[in-house]
């Protein structure tokens, strides 16, 4: 394995299940073996896993984000990510007829215009919705763990993996 998967989700333990993409992916991983896999829920914690992780002599490999509720978990956190690779998670909403499409947006609080100014490196955005959250989870637990075994970023950006069905993917192979 090339390193460690760090998983930053700010979506607290009573958020709906459908948020908590991560979760789920860690879940999947672990069964495969994958260990140890870190969860930072802020800032501190990112910075905190890193200094544990050195004084192991573990490396992280990636950092997987749901980025629901994490903008200012990301401001902080995004100067500690260093070259590594960081493979987004985000939230989808579709509003259709509610009217939030016409709502005018706060200046500079949309999470887009926050990736957009971050620093460049390997990255990847997949969307999921409360509808897919649990295929999206597993597709991204296949996808980390071809990634963790050689360091390939092509499979997390492999449009394949994204759209193929939980009940025809082979199991995280």
């Amino acid at each position: 394995m090339i390193g460690e998967p760090i998983f930053i989700e700010a979506a607290p333990l009573s958020a709906h299940p459908a948020l908590q993409v991560c979760r789920k992916a860690i879940a999947l991983l672990s069964k495969r073996g994958i260990q140890p896999v870190a969860l930072a829920e802020t800032a501190y914690d990112v910075y905190a896993t890193l200094k544990e992780f050195e004084e192991l002599g573990l490396s992280p490999a990636i950092f997987v984000v749901n980025t629901f509720e994490a903008r200012d978990i990301l401001l902080e956190a995004e100067p500690l990510f260093g070259n590594l690779p960081v493979f987004y998670l985000r939230r989808r909403l579709f509003t259709g007829r509610s009217g939030l499409l016409a709502a005018p947006r706060r200046n500079g609080s949309d999470t887009s215009q926050l990736m957009a100014s971050l620093t460049p490196r390997p990255t990847s955005v997949w969307f999921y919705g409360s509808k897919n959250s649990d295929q999206v989870a597993v597709a991204a637990a296949r996808v980390l763990f071809r990634f963790l075994q050689d360091g390939d970023f092509q499979h997390i950006e492999s449009l394949e993996d994204r759209l193929m069905p939980e009940t025809t993917a082979p199991a995280l192979v």
